[in-house]
């Protein structure tokens, strides 16, 4: 994963007045001890919940068609922050990026929510913000703050083209797949029903699909869930992975993965026939000979581990990163890699992201430069 990090202004830090430098000393003092007690990259107060909570600041382009905002988290919403700030964004999508400051650890991330939870889909990440611009994963960096003659292309960075439409432009590109997991969280929901009074999304028997993917701590592996209510199944799965660090490929995750026959057309003789049951290490067909039989699978789900950059960099903040060269021109990210049990492969780095392209939205191409060359916007 690669998020966007575009800025139109530099955020300034007013000055402390006394007590709160008097504070600021008494933390200095106690954080080492407090560092003690805290895992590496600790939650803070970060939350998974689609909306703009504390210690969040505007960064370019803010928040953008989004309701119930902060004033100062609103945003400009314009194609890129220096030339181009009066092209106006046709997308309406909701959109917020900007930075989160942990209040015990002061480590900046890189905060994004994309969609609203009402409307059927939404996804939110954080990931650790390094140098000015940067994130751990990789992709074409933006001349997010370059003045005179950029192109809109050079602003947008890896947003140019963010799927890789084009086939010259693979991962080292795109920076889709190169992110390190074990330094992001997220959240992606579709279907479902979101309580906007308690702020919870839930999955009901009344919804006819909901999915969920939740990475809620740094360290460990997500949780996925997914549920199909159709008039005739249903079909219930879950692969529960949140226990299991990234080191481990010998622990299997918990899984449940059921279908339930409902078709009303079914023979009253066996009204059960072609349940399928998986629990765990436990699988149960129901089928109208002998009533049901049982198998026991071999579940590789969860076992697989991730490898770091071999030549990993620490920023001054002590925060990890593989990039090798920052040059706006030249950029050089060293990508890890995941290694998976019993020979299983699943090469992310080569993976044709653009599936996930829908012409009827972006016709020709994708990203901005689709917006350019079908007229969405001027001056390109």
């Amino acid at each position: 994963m690669k998020l966007l990090t575009q800025s139109k202004e530099l955020m300034f830090v007013p000055a402390l007045n006394k007590k709160k430098n008097a504070v600021t000393q008494l933390l200095l003092k106690t954080l080492p001890l407090l560092l003690l007690l805290i895992p590496e990259y600790a939650l803070g107060e970060m939350t998974l919940n689609f909306n703009l909570g504390s210690n969040n600041s505007y960064f370019y382009p803010g928040a953008c068609n989004m309701s119930n905002v902060p004033t100062y988290l609103l945003g400009d919403c314009g194609i890129s922050p220096i030339a181009y700030t009066a092209e106006s964004d046709p997308d309406t999508t909701p959109f917020f990026q900007g930075t989160y400051t942990d209040p015990v650890t002061f480590e900046r991330y890189w905060h994004m929510i994309v969609g609203d939870p009402s409307t059927g889909f939404a996804m939110e990440s954080y990931i650790p913000r390094i140098f000015s611009y940067e994130s751990t994963s990789g992709g074409r960096p933006s001349r997010i703050m370059s003045w005179g003659s950029v192109t809109l292309e050079d602003q947008s960075g890896n947003g140019w083209d963010p799927l890789g439409i084009n086939p010259s432009r693979d991962f080292d590109y795109t920076g889709n797949g190169t992110a390190d997991p074990t330094k992001v969280i997220m959240r992606q929901i579709m279907g479902g029903t979101w309580n906007s009074t308690t702020q919870t999304w839930s999955c009901d028997n009344s919804d006819q699909y909901c999915s969920e993917f939740l990475k809620d701590q740094f360290l460990f592996k997500p949780k996925i869930t997914q549920k199909i209510n159709e008039s005739d199944m249903v079909q219930n799965f879950v692969l529960d992975m949140s226990s299991i660090t990234y080191s481990d490929d010998t622990t299997t995750g918990s899984i449940i993965n059921t279908l339930t026959i409902t078709d009303p057309d079914m023979p009253d003789f066996d009204p059960t026939a072609g349940d399928f049951q998986m629990i765990d290490s436990t699988i149960t067909i129901s089928h109208p000979a002998s009533g049901s039989s049982n198998f026991t699978p071999n579940i590789t789900g969860g076992r697989y581990t991730y490898t770091q950059c071999s030549n990993s960099q620490t920023t001054i903040e002590g925060i990890e990163h593989c990039w090798q060269d920052r040059d706006i021109n030249t950029w050089d990210y060293q990508e890890g890699s995941y290694s998976y049990v019993d020979g299983g492969a699943a090469d992310i780095m080569s993976y044709e992201w653009d599936v996930y392209w829908d012409p009827s939205q972006n016709s020709n191409i994708a990203g901005i430069e689709s917006k350019c060359a079908n007229g969405l916007i001027p001056g390109c």
